[in-house]
């Protein structure tokens, strides 16, 4: 089967909305859609729909890198992934497939594909009901930063977004940001929340403020999908401010995630201080992911 790729548009939503009912919960980052469309910032994001399945492939660092297949039953993974190997023989281009999540992994023929998990793109999926409500003796310290912050800068407040007043300030908080980060994708990260901030109404993303006097502190970009999970895309505050990061995580929770089940707050991308954040929040699950590839022992001819 030749694969007829195009470049992903905002239409393509009532695609991943047509294949959403037979994805395996908790929901990945791969499946959501204002998500990949935000990364395709380079425009090198195309998708193929053949009807029972479809195909979303990207290039990065001169490689072609699919995500896993979209499926009405996963009955038609093996076909799936057979198409996908053939569309990358025809290239002349090794199979890459990144971001399975383990359900899917566990179904791959290992021996001819080599199946390896990446802990760095693993989703950290939380209950909303814990974030919103910092309850227990492991979210002690938490619920201690936020009501120190409350004391420390009553002049605070914490709303939804507006794009006039809080554009700008946003764009600030990301430059004082950037001076004080040693984490080497910051531009690219930066690019990411530009395009989320563009595309903010198409995509129907959720974003918070928080402002201490006429400063923004902090803000946050969210999704809520139509299933039971809700996407924390971007996360970002001055910590120059006592428990800035603990407020607006709460805050945030409290605001848009009361009629969800599940949170997805995305990777650690192996950044040690970033893991051990994540995990302070005790996560209900973390979904692991894969990377497919072709072993070289075997013919692909």
């Amino acid at each position: 089967m030749e694969l007829a790729f195009r470049n992903l548009t905002l239409d393509d939503k009532k695609i991943f909305d047509k294949y959403s009912p037979h994805l395996h919960e908790p929901y990945g980052c791969e499946y959501c859609f204002p998500l990949i469309f935000i990364e395709t910032i380079y425009d090198k994001t195309q998708i193929c729909d053949v009807g029972d399945m479809a195909f979303i492939r990207t290039e990065w660092s001169g490689r072609r890198i699919f995500f896993p297949p979209l499926l009405k039953d996963t009955a038609l993974l093996p076909l799936a992934i057979d198409i996908i190997e053939q569309a990358c023989i025809h290239e002349g281009k090794p199979i890459e497939i990144r971001m399975v999540p383990e359900a899917m992994g566990k179904l791959i023929n290992t021996e001819k594909y080599l199946v390896t998990e990446n802990r760095s793109l693993a989703d950290y999926i939380y209950k909303a009901e814990d974030l919103i409500h910092l309850a227990g003796k492991a979210f002690h310290s938490k619920r201690n930063f936020i009501t120190r912050f409350h004391k420390e800068y009553s002049n605070h407040e914490f709303r939804e977004y507006d794009e006039a007043t809080d554009r700008g300030n946003i764009m600030k908080l990301l430059e004082k940001w950037e001076t004080n980060t040693t984490h080497e994708k910051w531009a690219t990260e930066n690019k990411l929340i530009e395009r989320a901030l563009l595309f903010y109404r198409e995509l129907d993303l959720k974003i918070a403020v928080l402002y201490v006097g006429v400063t923004l502190v902090a803000f946050s970009v969210n999704y809520i999908g139509n299933s039971d999970t809700a996407y924390t895309f971007f996360e970002k505050a001055d910590t120059d401010y006592v428990g800035v990061y603990q407020t607006i995580n709460q805050h945030t929770a409290e605001m848009f995630f009361t009629n969800t089940r599940l949170v997805n707050r995305q990777c650690d991308m192996n950044v040690e201080g970033l893991r051990k954040a994540k995990l302070s929040y005790h996560p209900f699950a973390i979904l692991n992911k894969y990377k497919v590839q072709h072993k070289p022992d075997c013919d692909t001819n």
